[in-house]
């Protein structure tokens, strides 16, 4: 299957819209888009339903991507088709303010190695860090999941876990 450059822009703008849902209600209201010269004869195509809060998509081939979702679900789309099961072995997140799942990424290598890397928010509203976790991926569930990094130094809020 070839991707075509019309998809890989619908995407783009897809990929913006999910960024900001994964915002917060005041951080969306400070929002403010601007005109710009060539944003015109655009339309909106929803390409996927029944995501909360999506926040990151990892390709994994042409017809596969992973996509995180803030509460701390992973979820797969193959051939368009969003699985309605998550993928199980995700690490628990606090998924409060700006933290949750976040980040997903492929290692380069990852078909031969099936390597994904996540980082996420955890602790508590008092005492939470951002981490990095690796794990391998069999096409259903996370194994072998390692906090690879961890910010040394605990913050209380829920704000800026970065990714």
């Amino acid at each position: 299957m070839r991707i075509s450059k019309g998809f890989i822009k619908k995407l783009a703008a897809s990929t913006l819209v999910l960024s900001l849902f994964a915002c917060s209600a005041r951080e969306i209201s400070d929002f403010r888009v601007t005109a710009t010269p060539n944003a015109t004869n655009w339309e909106k195509n929803t390409l996927i339903r029944g995501l909360e809060r999506p926040w990151s998509i990892a390709w994994l081939s042409q017809d596969e991507m992973l996509i995180t979702e803030r509460p701390g679900r992973l979820r797969i789309v193959r051939n368009g088709v969003l699985d309605p099961t998550p993928i199980s072995g995700v690490p628990k997140v606090l998924a409060v303010g700006q933290g949750g799942l976040m980040d997903v990424s492929i290692h380069p290598d990852f078909q031969k190695n099936r390597f994904i890397y996540l980082t996420y928010s955890h602790g508590t509203t008092r005492a939470n860090r951002t981490r990095v976790a690796r794990a391998k991926f069999d096409g259903r569930s996370l194994q072998n999941l390692e906090v690879i990094f961890e910010v040394s130094q605990s913050k209380s809020g829920t704000q800026h876990f970065g990714s």
